[in-house]
């Protein structure tokens, strides 16, 4: 048991040290079984981050684009392209959210530029709870 603590306290401090300015993670929603994405920006104290489907499509699309623009890929293998309210006039706001989602997890799992992007559901709190000290 104290070898397992060991061991997920480590990969808390990696995934800290690595976390990019912006990330993904899924979360419990206050005491309910229901999961909720959101994203926080890494240097804002005191903030646990935002539910994407409760913010604008306005601010969807600026945190998209500010993922998107942080990152300089030569291949293929993740999205990098930006968009503008014209080009997701017909798109809704809970499509954004998961569009960032898969895009977050996609620049994780290729660690574009050696950064954590998403972190998963059962190290979220921890990382959050230290990151507001």
């Amino acid at each position: 048991m104290m070898n397992l603590c060991r061991s997920m306290l480590k990969n808390i401090r990696e995934l800290i040290v690595n976390l990019n300015e912006v990330y993904g993670f899924i979360i419990p929603f206050k005491g309910t079984n229901e999961l909720i994405f959101k994203t926080k920006v890494r240097d804002q104290k005191r903030q646990s981050g935002a539910r994407c489907d409760q913010a604008s499509k306005k601010e969807t699309i600026k945190t998209l684009n500010s993922i998107l623009t942080s990152v300089k890929r030569d291949d293929n293998s993740c999205p990098t392209t930006l968009f503008s309210e014209e080009v997701v006039k017909d798109i809704g706001n809970v499509e954004l959210c998961c569009y960032t989602e898969l895009v977050l997890r996609c620049y994780n799992m290729h660690r574009v530029n050696k950064k954590v992007w998403f972190v998963q559901p059962e190290y979220a709190q921890k990382i959050l709870d230290h990151l507001k000290n």
